[in-house]
């Protein structure tokens, strides 16, 4: 047998599921040769880690009177159902705010920005339409 069969079939005998006469061969293959001998003591060792039951204690004596009292205790008041959105839009404003001190003026790289006592609007004759007032109307 060689090295390679030997360890895919050492899983196998340890959990018993290999046919007497192959098992047979591993264990004489195994008596020869120390790596996989080795290897298959390190498998036990694992094994017998992994199966190893734990010690968890009893359970604490007043644990049904805890899960009673859970069960029958009234459900809590649910959080109001637009909290989430009042957290979510203080954030949003914590970030614009942030990004507003941090990128500083909106204004161009270089570009001068005028005094407000400097600013001139000037009307688009087009877009300015001048009518006589109305007078109101009577209802009867």
């Amino acid at each position: 047998m060689r090295c390679d069969e030997a360890l895919k079939l050492i899983p196998d005998r340890d959990d018993g599921l290999l046919q007497p006469g192959a098992r047979a061969a591993l264990d004489e293959h195994l008596r020869t040769c120390s790596r996989c001998d080795q290897a298959a003591a390190e498998a036990r060792a694992l094994r017998t880690v992994l199966f190893m039951p734990e010690d968890v204690g009893a359970p604490p004596a007043d644990l049904p009177a805890r899960i009673v009292a859970e069960v029958q205790r009234p459900p809590q008041r649910a959080r109001a159902p637009l909290a989430w959105m009042f957290r979510y839009a203080a954030a949003f404003a914590a970030g614009v705010l942030v990004t507003l001190a941090v990128q500083g003026s909106p204004a161009a790289p270089g570009a001068t920005v005028a005094e407000p006592s400097e600013q001139v609007v000037e009307p688009i004759p087009e877009m300015i339409k001048i009518s006589a007032p109305r007078s109101p109307r009577r209802l009867r």
